[in-house]
């Protein structure tokens, strides 16, 4: 556990208490490789193997930022709401637009409708004022600016045998 909390061991905490609802954390044997646990009031300590896959997919993610990513770096991250409730996805968004307010850059790929309206709700949500944010119930740093939103359309192309991307305006 770090000593020291910053912003990113902060959104970890978030998505423990607000999505997973438990604990998630390395224990090592001196003897043994570390592994990766679970701890909450329902199942107790338990093996990532034995959780839903709903944590098992994003404890990686709740490790990597307490403890690997800084300001700075990129962060890339496959379908991060992969077998999550769309109430949770919701929460989900709030830490991805939290890590961008911390200088994280993301590359995400996603398939769900949810994650990517409620991102463009906190697009919207750049487009008022801070004291319009706070009466809707938002942070004053929960937005997303559209520049700092880039979004593309893989299709199928099967005359070239490959993919086409398409930018779609933000």
């Amino acid at each position: 556990e770090p000593s020291v909390k910053t912003e990113l061991t902060q959104l970890a905490e978030i998505l423990e208490a607000d999505v997973v609802k438990g604990k998630v954390f390395m224990e090592a044997d001196r003897h043994l490789y570390p592994e990766i646990l679970y701890l909450s009031d329902q199942t107790g300590k338990i093996g990532l193997h034995r959780v839903s896959s709903g944590i098992s997919e994003l404890a990686p993610m709740i490790l990597f930022l307490r403890h690997i990513v800084d300001p700075g770096d990129i962060l890339i991250i496959e379908e991060p709401e992969a077998h999550l409730h769309p109430s949770a996805q919701r929460k989900l968004a709030r830490v991805l637009v939290g890590l961008v307010r911390a200088n994280v850059k993301l590359i995400i790929t996603t398939h769900s409708d949810y994650l990517l309206q409620q991102l463009s709700n906190f697009v919207a949500l750049g487009k008022i004022s801070e004291a319009d944010r706070i009466k809707q119930g938002y942070e004053v740093r929960e937005y997303l600016a559209a520049d700092e939103v880039g979004v593309y359309l893989f299709k199928l192309d099967e005359t070239r045998g490959g993919s086409l991307v398409e930018d779609v305006k933000v």
